[in-house]
């Protein structure tokens, strides 16, 4: 993130919001507490969440940078997992199916290069996310709801629906042919899957850059 001109303090805003000071932790360490720059709730003022600034900021001051390495992308299924997946699983599955890893009882490595492979490490992130079946898709819906959509709608759902399915299908033959991948994908439902696949869509299709397609990091919860 660059300041595109001069910005002046925001006073009396009001609590901190939690994602967005794991963000910080995430890709400032230990220089989180100088970022110059607070995600909070205008209170009085209206206009909900925003960017704010806490001190004086020149224009052009770089004040976050996100290496690729911090974001979820293809590569960051664990590898004894990933290793085993189809080569034909689409970047979005394999990012859906991160999202829906079981958390490891171990702690997040201190490593930047290991925090990549470390579902613990974007707990905070993924607990922001929308809840099970929140998502407005249409793929949730039955099927003579389907069938008011204007006919381009409707062919795009069940296109996209007969797509996820088919990821699914790849990887429930990967579960069943290695059956020791269960211990991260514990109990996996189409439902949850589809849930998550929704999610990345979304992000992809809200976002303003096509690299969404490829990597997913933390937008702010609204």
């Amino acid at each position: 993130l660059r300041a595109a001109e001069d910005i002046s303090c925001s006073d009396g805003l009001t609590v901190k919001d939690d994602t967005w000071q794991a963000l910080k932790r995430l890709t400032l360490g230990d220089a989180a507490e100088s970022c110059p720059v607070e995600v909070r709730d205008g209170g009085e003022r209206g206009g909900g969440r925003g960017l704010f600034a806490t001190q004086p900021i020149e224009k052009g001051h770089v004040f976050l940078t996100v290496h690729r390495d911090q974001m979820i992308t293809g590569d960051s299924l664990p590898p004894p997992l990933s290793s085993l997946l189809p080569p034909s699983l689409s970047v979005w599955a394999r990012i859906a199916l991160f999202l829906l890893l079981r958390p490891s009882p171990s702690p997040p490595p201190t490593s930047a290069t290991s925090h990549r492979h470390h579902h613990n490490h974007w707990q905070p992130y993924i607990a922001s996310l929308p809840a099970f079946k929140s998502v407005d898709s249409t793929v949730w819906w039955q099927e003579h709801e389907r069938a008011m959509l204007l006919p381009s709608l409707y062919n795009d759902t069940r296109d996209r629906t007969a797509l996820i399915q088919s990821e699914f299908g790849l990887i429930e033959t990967a579960l069943a042919d290695h059956p020791h991948l269960h211990a991260f994908l514990p109990n996996l439902t189409f439902e949850q899957f589809c849930h998550a696949y929704s999610l990345v869509q979304c992000a992809h299709e809200h976002g303003e850059s096509n690299l969404w397609a490829t990597w997913l990091w933390c937008p702010m919860p609204t």
